[in-house]
């Protein structure tokens, strides 16, 4: 086990990391989607609600299938699930509510 001192640089490190690509990530996906709007023409629409349906479906019986045989995998989903609900929660009151109060569209 590595020293408290290393742990806390590794620590740092990991979170610096992390801070960079997010905000490389922001940023170049922001200029892949204008190229594709203005350069290819991309008309971006939503999936057709019977689409995401039977993707939610077949998303479901696949996770099913996978945590019936693994209990590892159904620990991860678990844990996931709750994140996924919790992380849902604060983002209807941080940021689609703020893009909702300056009139913008929530991604």
């Amino acid at each position: 086990a590595l020293p408290d001192d290393l742990k806390a640089i590794v620590d740092a490190c990991c979170r610096a990391v992390n801070d960079s690509m997010l905000a490389e990530y922001t940023a170049r996906n922001q200029q892949a989607l204008e190229q594709l709007i203005h350069e290819f023409k991309v008309e971006f629409r939503p999936l057709p609600d019977d689409v995401m349906t039977a993707l939610r479906h077949a998303t479901a019986e696949v996770i099913g299938e996978i945590t019936a045989r693994d209990a590892f995998a159904a620990k991860v989903y678990t844990s996931y699930r709750a994140f996924q609900g919790q992380a849902a929660s604060w983002h209807r009151m941080s940021e689609i509510a703020y893009y909702e109060r300056r009139g913008e569209p929530a991604a």
